[in-house]
């Protein structure tokens, strides 16, 4: 799907084009139609509201605290990689890995822990080498966050998927990507362009679902770039 003039329904948690002109609508039936003029990872936080890939629980220490828990859960989860580079594996482990901070409440210590959900997206956001010191990378959690000029894209085969994750002690086996194509080769995130869904079958047998062609597709050895990952148990 292209990241402007398509929409979607959901239902049942499958999705399937319309050919509407209403924008954020409610149908009948529990059918909800969105507008996608956007990245597919807003489109994530847009449909999956009832299929979060993690929950962040903020606890303090203190019981008798005001805000003794804030639980925050979110559709997809944002990975960091430098000029296209990234092990997955361990920019995971780094954004699983309990945190303690003071309360700004009370004083005392709050405990920030992340449970994974059964299924998980991964969006991959590749940045510029010079930005890396940067305080504010650990902070960029939606690419609608980072400007068209610095935002790369990540170039792989899908031998270079990880085909695994170890996400709290539990085997994630990678299901699916969605890659993005453009007609313009700049290197960095297009405002417009194609989306395709490349699903990973159980006997690694990979097939591409493109709305531009009329049947199933078998991939092509070439690199693509790859925009999400999704992965369940």
């Amino acid at each position: 799907s292209q990241r402007r003039n398509k929409r979607y329904t959901l239902q049942g948690q499958k999705w399937h084009h319309v050919n509407l002109t209403w924008r954020d609508k409610q149908l009948v039936g529990g059918i909800s139609m969105i507008d996608s003029m956007d990245t597919v990872s807003s489109t994530a936080h847009k449909l999956l509201k009832n299929m979060p890939s993690y929950k962040k629980i903020n606890r303090c220490t203190n019981f008798t605290c005001e805000e003794f828990s804030i639980d925050q859960s979110c559709e997809i989860i944002t990975l960091t990689a430098i000029d296209g580079k990234i092990d997955v594996q361990k920019e995971i482990d780094s954004f699983l890995k309990t945190e303690s901070i003071i309360c700004s409440h009370c004083n005392s210590v709050r405990n920030i822990t992340v449970s994974v959900k059964p299924n998980v997206l991964i969006e991959l956001v590749s940045l510029p080498k010079e930005l890396e010191a940067s305080t504010s990378v650990p902070d960029i959690n939606i690419i609608s966050e980072v400007q068209q000029n610095y935002a790369g894209e990540i170039m792989w085969t899908l031998d270079e998927i990880p085909k695994t994750l170890n996400l709290n002690g539990r085997t994630y086996y990678i299901r699916g990507t969605i890659i993005f194509n453009s007609g313009l080769r700049t290197g960095l995130r297009m405002k417009s362009g194609h989306y395709k869904a490349i699903a990973c079958r159980t006997n690694n047998f990979w097939e591409v679902y493109d709305d531009l062609k009329d049947n199933i597709t078998q991939p092509k050895s070439i690199q693509n770039n790859v925009e999400v990952l999704i992965y369940t148990l």
